[in-house]
């Protein structure tokens, strides 16, 4: 870390690293709208681990939800085919109708209530 950086104390960060051993800290508040809900967190968890290749839409749609996580219809990158909901906003509503998708496809067992 370059000690010669500032930062403000009073301003809530996280650290992340990322896959190729990257740093950043950013302000939370900047990524508060990308939390995973703690209710699908394992799930979206063994999504991004799991080795994906070959599935069916439903497996598409949760790849897609993932991706897009957090976005909005006003931001740049937004991909509406993944607001499922229609609500403007992909999120857990989102992701829950894409994973009983891929349940109906005989991806697992049991269901999210929607």
């Amino acid at each position: 870390m370059d000690h010669n950086t500032t930062t403000n104390p009073e301003t809530d960060s996280v650290w992340l690293t990322d896959s190729e051993g990257n740093n950043y800290l950013v302000p939370r508040d900047a990524i508060a709208h990308l939390m995973v809900p703690s209710a699908i967190s394992s799930q979206v968890k063994d999504l991004v681990e799991a080795d994906t290749q070959g599935y069916g839409n439903g497996m598409w749609a949760m790849m897609g939800v993932k991706d897009h996580w957090g976005q909005s219809s006003k931001d740049k990158g937004w991909d509406g085919n993944f607001d499922f909901d229609g609500n403007g906003t992909i999120d857990e509503s989102d992701w829950k109708i894409a994973y009983n998708a891929w349940l109906e496809e005989g991806g697992g067992k049991g269901t999210i209530t929607t």
